[in-house]
């Protein structure tokens, strides 16, 4: 999800039967059709993950301020590492009440993906924002 030109933009993955796609897509008219949101919707056939990419895990905090996923995301995109599900929270910080954003992200990363320096980057990039990162692989649990 992001901000571009002023318009938000967003791309959701649905899971559904697959003869029932047709009628989602369907359903999703009428909001083009007001204008409330501008869909595009694809049929999409998805195959397993590739046997030898690994999942990560990653946990962040910190101040809360705009572009924290933008340039996450955009540091796993240059590894070739791929979001699978992504929560995101605002808290309060349990002593100052100042906001706090958290996010847990389930990741997959190609075998081929040089952990340490992903991890150097992640952390090179977490100074910069000031939050703290946290990466771990299944064998780091």
């Amino acid at each position: 999800m992001s901000r571009l030109a002023g318009k938000f933009a967003g791309i959701v993955v649905v899971t559904i039967p697959d003869q029932r796609s047709t009628e989602l897509v369907a359903a999703l008219e009428p909001l083009r059709a007001e204008g409330l949101l501008d869909i595009t919707a694809e049929v999409a056939r998805g195959g397993e993950p590739d046997a030898d990419s690994r999942q990560l895990s990653l946990h962040l905090v910190g101040h809360d301020r705009p572009g924290i996923v933008h340039e996450i995301s955009r540091a796993l995109a240059q590894s070739h590492v791929s979001i699978e599900d992504l929560q995101t929270a605002t808290v309060s910080a349990p002593m100052s009440a100042e906001t706090l954003f958290e996010a847990t992200a389930h990741l997959r990363a190609p075998a081929g993906v040089a952990l340490d320096s992903l991890r150097d980057s992640l952390e090179q990039l977490a100074n910069e924002l000031m939050v703290d990162i946290e990466l771990t692989t299944a064998a780091d649990e």
